[in-house]
């Protein structure tokens, strides 16, 4: 692995490479991922994998990419100790990336490309996809998960175990899952005279239409300069909320069918028509800090922010909160970022690999993993000890409408064919129907020459 490795409080020196970037220089082939079920183990492959897996008999040292700060990193930190606890002749070398997930990638094409990827590495989304079209670059975990009688896959979260599959395969095990949510400042809401998301929730009158009157009046008399704000580059996350789709089950794109432009008109007007929100052209940075500085009224983000980002810009500055998505055209949805845990294919130590992913991603794992993010099990997910945190209830629920877009072979390119012909509208220069219309023919070329 190329870049140095860090120790338990620092981070590899890294190249700044935003997920824009990501998006152009990863439009690499990626397999179609379809959830496909694995077959039981035999008795015989059980005891032998049991027998494998005894803490004497996993050894050796294995390496480990993955990113994160504050609570997260120490949280990760937290789970590798449970493994090696678990382990005691496995040692870990941790390799932690000053970037994240999306932003690294290309270095972990260089990687993969040189040989020197490490043993099993953190991944989003459609990675895992375009890692085996590109090369076979993950290892197969189909016959670990066939063969190990103590793996429970129906405890994971059905829409996180979902995408772990490529043509029918496992190749990565479910790390977690954030749905997105509104942040608002409560103390805005208090000022303006208006009531809250959670007071419209109650009411049953948290919609499109309130969200735009409340960002107008955060504005005219909650001291805000944006009522609301959202990146472009969460295209897709639009679409669900809106109860549209970009591809359908058959890869066909139909980003441009109802009720999508109309969902795409409304966000689009809220910028050029209405001016409550600021443009949504930023390649790849967030409204945290207008959140955090008290001039942004709400906030349209992933549940992850939530725990570990926020509130250390807010600095106690005001009272915040966060809620469920408006309904769009009465229907309640969103995007889910999925992360993933995978093995490299070039791996020295298979056997090792799993165990520590395996072991990573379990039950235990899992009651770490909620002080920092939301959990990849069910059984976790649903615990009294998870809701009793703070943000815990909003995600639960949105988790149940969050949904993502099928991955293809096309991979990354999916998402530059929608984010480029979609950039027009968000600027106002052209309607949500001859954009999207644009964006199924850039997303049919797309998909036709990977």
């Amino acid at each position: 692995m190329s870049g140095e490795i860090t120790n338990e409080t620092g981070a590899v020196p890294g190249k700044a490479f935003g997920r824009r970037d990501f998006l152009r220089y990863g439009a690499i082939a990626g397999g179609a991922a379809a959830a496909g079920s694995v077959l039981v183990s035999s008795p015989a492959m059980a005891a032998a994998r049991a027998a494998l897996y005894r803490p004497a008999a996993v050894n050796g040292t294995i390496g480990f990419r993955f990113w994160g700060t504050g609570t997260e990193r120490a949280t990760i930190f937290k789970r590798i100790a449970y493994v090696q606890s678990l382990y005691p002749k496995l040692k870990v070398t941790k390799y932690v990336l000053s970037e994240n997930g999306y932003q690294d990638f290309p270095e972990l094409l260089t990687e993969i490309a040189s040989g020197t990827a490490p043993d099993a590495l953190r991944t989003l989304t459609y990675q895992p996809t375009q890692l085996v079209a590109q090369g076979n670059a993950l290892l197969d975990l189909s016959p670990y998960v066939n063969s190990d009688s103590s793996l429970d896959t129906s405890d994971f979260v059905p829409v996180l175990w979902k995408g772990c599959f490529v043509d029918g395969k496992v190749y990565a095990m479910p790390d977690n899952g954030e749905p997105y949510v509104v942040y608002y400042n409560e103390k805005a809401f208090k000022d303006a005279g208006i009531p809250t998301p959670a007071t419209l929730i109650a009411q049953g009158k948290w919609n499109e239409q309130t969200l735009l009157s409340s960002a107008q009046a955060l504005m005219a008399k909650g001291g805000m300069k944006y009522g609301v704000a959202f990146e472009s580059w969460n295209y897709d996350c639009f679409a669900f909320m809106g109860g549209g789709s970009i591809l359908d089950s058959n890869l066909k794109p139909v980003i441009h069918q109802s009720p999508t432009p109309q969902t795409y008109q409304y966000f689009a007007d809220l910028i050029n028509k209405y001016k409550v929100a600021p443009s949504s052209e930023v390649p790849a940075g967030t409204y945290l800090t207008n959140f955090g500085n008290g001039t942004l009224g709400m906030y349209i983000s992933g549940a992850w922010w939530g725990i570990d980002y926020i509130e250390p810009l807010v600095k106690g500055s005001f009272p915040w909160a966060d809620a469920i998505m408006p309904t769009i055209n009465g229907h309640l949805g969103c995007k889910l970022e999925i992360g993933q845990v995978a093995v490299s294919a070039d791996t020295k130590n298979p056997d090792a690999a799993w165990a520590f992913v395996s072991g990573y991603t379990s039950t235990k794992a899992n009651q770490i993993w909620m002080a920092a993010a939301t959990p990849a099990r069910l059984s976790v997910l649903h615990s009294a000890a998870y809701r009793q945190l703070p943000f815990a209830p909003t995600v639960q629920e949105m988790v149940k409408y969050a949904r993502f877009t099928p991955f293809t072979k096309a991979g990354a390119a999916v998402d530059t064919a929608c984010e480029t012909a979609l950039s027009p509208m968000w600027l106002g220069h052209q309607t949500a129907a001859t954009a999207t219309t644009n964006a199924a023919a850039a997303l049919q070329k797309a998909l036709a020459s990977a």
